[in-house]
């Protein structure tokens, strides 16, 4: 599976390695008691089988996430979506996130009350978007952009001269459409090709 940004495994790569120099100080008998303690430890951080997926699915995800770069892709947008920065995504062990993300979607899920107000999706007959799935979709692939260019929505609207309100309602999913001129605008501004902005 894809793994952390590559500067993140470097840092976890060169922890390893120090954590590898200081076990081999220790004798083996040392080292032998370790191992239980060790295995209990990687169970902890594991989630059970398939709960990121069901977590991003009802986030709104509709991306193959049997891929595993879409599942990382997802899990990142997700994590920021929840608040956290892209450092602190990876710093998280997958039951950790997990815990965030239950909280994430249960405050969704209590917003929504018991009839979720439903949106049509163009692209395919009968099916239904709601903000939240809307703006899920369009994060994950407009904030890995903005955080190359090291920019906030706020600085994209500058950018863009598309107004803080359009913008920050085209990443929110209330605005279900914005115009031609300001599609235009925010994806020149992004560097990208206007039929690459998500709907």
């Amino acid at each position: 599976m894809l793994g952390p940004p590559l500067k993140l495994r470097r840092d976890l790569e060169a922890g390893m390695a120090k954590a590898r120099a200081e076990l081999e100080k220790l004798p083996p008998e040392e080292l032998l008691s370790l191992v239980p303690k060790l295995e209990e430890a990687m169970k902890m951080s594991r989630a059970p089988e398939g709960r990121l997926k069901d977590l991003l699915r009802r986030l709104g995800c509709t991306a193959n996430l049997d891929d595993p770069t879409e599942y990382w892709l997802h899990v990142s947008a997700a994590g920021r979506h929840a608040g956290l920065s892209e450092e602190e995504v990876w710093c998280h062990t997958e039951r950790e996130l997990c815990a965030l993300l239950e909280f994430k979607v249960a405050e969704i899920e209590r917003a929504r009350g018991p009839r979720p107000r439903m949106r049509k999706r163009g692209s395919k007959p009968g099916q239904r978007e709601t903000d939240n799935e809307r703006a899920v979709r369009r994060q994950a692939k407009i904030m890995p952009i903005l955080d190359q260019k090291g920019w906030t929505r706020g600085k994209l609207a500058t950018d863009s001269a598309a107004g803080k309100a359009t913008v920050y309602g085209y990443f929110d999913g209330s605005r279900k459409t914005i115009s031609s001129k300001n599609r235009d605008a925010i994806a020149d501004s992004l560097g990208i090709d206007r039929k690459d902005l998500p709907a």
